[in-house]
């Protein structure tokens, strides 16, 4: 099944052409995720420390945002939401399965690659105060069926949703 992935990034105007993402930016990957210092093996309780959530790390094509974005990450400006959105096809369309956004974010890193002969690729990493993720399951005729959720303050360390 083919996935498309795609960022926002408030007022940043990317190239994305798709219905439901103009002006976003195309990804070809994303990665995140978070860890938890957990201490069974030395005698302890078990009992959970503060969660480290990993920089939501994005792989896109250059593009008209880099230069904005290069400029946020290097004036260190908050962003009011970063968003993106995974989507698979379905029923015709293309129908989004899972969501991140970060709160109150910063770029933390914009690294610039590439070589004679390929693309031109730009890896961004965020942080956030706060985060929220959905996911639809999809159904069998294609559309979005019931949504999971969770929100996280990072800075207070404690669910919000």
């Amino acid at each position: 099944m083919s996935n498309s992935v795609y960022l926002n990034v408030a007022e940043v105007a990317g190239e994305c052409v798709e219905a439901n993402h103009k002006e976003w930016i195309d990804i070809f990957s994303v990665n995140w995720g978070a860890s938890q210092q957990i201490n069974n093996y030395r005698g302890g309780g078990g009992g959970a420390g503060k969660v480290d959530f990993k920089d939501l790390s994005v792989v896109a094509a250059i593009d008209n945002a880099m230069p904005t974005l290069m400029r946020m990450c290097a004036t260190g400006q908050h962003i009011k939401d970063v968003k993106v959105s995974l989507c698979k096809a379905g029923g015709g369309k293309s129908v989004e399965y899972a969501l991140f956004i970060l709160k109150d974010a910063l770029i933390a890193d914009v690294s610039i690659g590439g070589s004679s002969g390929s693309q031109t690729l730009v890896t961004y990493k965020f942080q956030a105060a706060a985060i929220q993720i959905y996911y639809w399951k999809q159904m069998n005729n294609g559309v979005k069926g019931a949504e999971v959720a969770m929100g996280f303050d990072i800075k207070q360390n404690k669910v919000t949703g």
